[in-house]
């Protein structure tokens, strides 16, 4: 019959990114013609989908500071965002660095928006004007006193890559810098690099809205992957890879998987004292997963054994 062996919390290995887990065996153990399938997952739903670790956590923004325009870097806190989080972000920040204005009723007034565009499956960005003391017809009021624009300016922020794949919006790859706001984007050249054209732009009142071209990538790692050592699997990159799991859950909820019929991988031929299971990223990389909650049942068998050979 099949052997059982359970992985859970107590074999996580306290690294910080709680994704790998290591059962060692009481006695070495011979594994010869023996395959190896995962019988049972729960873990939570808890990895960051923007962080310092996965490289998109910056973008920075154009505001005028004494009638200078100024270039505000922006660090965005490891954490699991959706658009309208990223959104209350950028709103945060703005009233973090004073830079924005108000009304003179003293509503706030931001000077971008990323909102969630569901018929076209895509992200919108729409920037506003930033006035001068000059041209100020809807008289804005700055927070800090002399931060206008030295001329009437369409709000400017600059995204680089990973966030920019987030969001829908051009790479520096596709366009040769760093994708900025006040560029515009629409048909591709000969060279591959995109020639910028608005999705829509006001030129009297300034106004400027961008919509993502390509299916933003929110969640990089909707699907993670299960790898082990102790198998080598010719079909499969990395060769350690057996299983894969899709959260049936949201953001925080448990992901229970188990599988209809086990999917039975060869276990190289050698001695064992423990097999070491991570859990990777959809790229190959190591997930950074926040609760160490995780219990994973692993079912061994040999090809002589009911069921023959896998």
């Amino acid at each position: 019959m099949p052997r059982t062996i359970v992985l859970n919390s107590n074999n996580v290995v306290q690294d910080g990114y709680n994704n790998k887990l290591v059962y060692k065996f009481p006695n070495s153990i011979q594994f010869k013609d023996s395959s190896i399938a995962v019988q049972n997952v729960s873990l939570f739903y808890s990895w960051y989908n923007i962080s310092a670790n996965l490289g998109n956590n910056k973008f920075s923004y154009y505001f005028p500071v004494a009638s200078v325009m100024t270039l505000f870097s922006v660090t965005i806190p490891d954490g699991i965002y959706d658009i309208p989080a990223l959104n209350a972000f950028f709103q945060f920040t703005s009233v973090k660095n004073e830079t924005y204005m108000t009304t003179a009723t003293a509503d706030i007034v931001y000077f971008a928006k990323f909102a969630v565009n569901v018929n076209l499956y895509s992200i919108e960005l729409t920037c506003f004007t930033i006035p001068s003391a000059g041209n100020n017809p809807t008289g804005l009021i700055p927070v800090v006193v002399g931060n206008y624009a030295p001329t009437p300016e369409t709000f400017r922020i600059r995204i680089p890559d990973d966030l920019s794949l987030i969001i829908g919006f051009p790479t520096v790859a596709q366009l040769g810098a760093v994708w900025e706001s006040n560029d515009w984007f629409g048909t591709a050249t000969s060279s591959g690099i995109y020639d910028l054209t608005p999705y829509a732009y006001n030129s009297t009142t300034r106004i400027a809205s961008y919509t993502s071209y390509v299916a933003p990538q929110v969640n990089q790692n909707a699907s993670v992957y299960i790898a082990l050592n102790c198998i080598n699997n010719p079909y499969a990159i990395p060769s350690s890879i057996i299983y894969a799991i899709t959260p049936n859950t949201g953001i925080g909820g448990v992901i229970v998987e188990k599988p209809p019929q086990f999917s039975w991988n060869r276990i190289t031929d050698g001695l064992y004292n423990q097999i070491v299971l991570s859990i990777l990223g959809t790229n190959g990389r190591d997930l950074e997963i926040q609760d160490p909650n995780i219990t994973i049942i692993l079912s061994i068998k040999e090809d002589n054994e009911i069921g023959g050979k896998y």
